[in-house]
């Protein structure tokens, strides 16, 4: 099932909500709903994605206190963007990642439906929001992993989408080892998306 909250890509009408909170979310209440928006978020660490921090991205944003970001080389790709960075939870006590793709301009919505792995997410719902200027989108749904037509697993995933000031557009994606893991992370997925910039 895949339901849209408000235009995805942005440019076909819908109400926009600002990233931080204000807005509907389906919810009766702050951090209720899908998107959790009002949801509490986790005390600020470091920032990345400028030149110089642990990973140079086309946007910038606050990482949680003692979550640990590196880049990452090589071919990992979803829905035709590159995994370009790793933030990881260990540190603070947690299992689980905010990950951060990059790819070639297009519209954030866009992004996204090619990034959501067609087959093995139920459960699609997506959103338009605006974070200072830039028109971004958000996603959220369920991974399902199967064997033989029997499921084995299933995850919760979040994760939005904004163009950099050069055009190219960065997924943050929010992926725990289970719901109970990514209930406990998602305040750092909420720092991250309140606190994000186009560079």
């Amino acid at each position: 099932m895949e339901t849209t909250t408000a235009a995805p890509s942005g440019g076909e009408g819908g109400n926009e909500t600002p990233a931080g909170g204000g807005g509907s979310d389906g919810g009766s209440g702050p951090g209720k709903g899908p998107f959790a928006e009002g949801g509490e978020q986790a005390e600020p660490g470091t920032r990345i994605g400028a030149a110089g921090s642990a990973c140079e991205l086309p946007v910038s944003f606050e990482t949680a206190k003692k979550w640990t970001a590196e880049s990452v080389d090589g071919d990992h790709e979803q829905g035709g963007l590159r995994l370009a960075c790793e933030v990881d939870a260990k540190p603070a006590g947690n299992i689980g990642y905010l990950r951060v793709w990059v790819g070639e301009k297009q519209e954030p919505g866009d992004a996204l439906r090619r990034f959501v792995p067609g087959k093995k997410a139920e459960e699609v719902e997506y959103r338009s929001f605006k974070t200072g200027p830039k028109r971004a989108a958000e996603t959220v749904y369920e991974r399902v992993t199967t064997i033989d037509g029997e499921e084995l697993d299933r995850k919760p995933v979040q994760a939005f989408a904004i163009p950099g000031a050069k055009g190219e557009v960065a997924v943050v994606e929010l992926g725990g080892m289970d719901a109970e893991e990514h209930e406990q992370i998602r305040p750092a997925y909420l720092l991250a998306r309140a606190t994000v910039k186009a560079r």
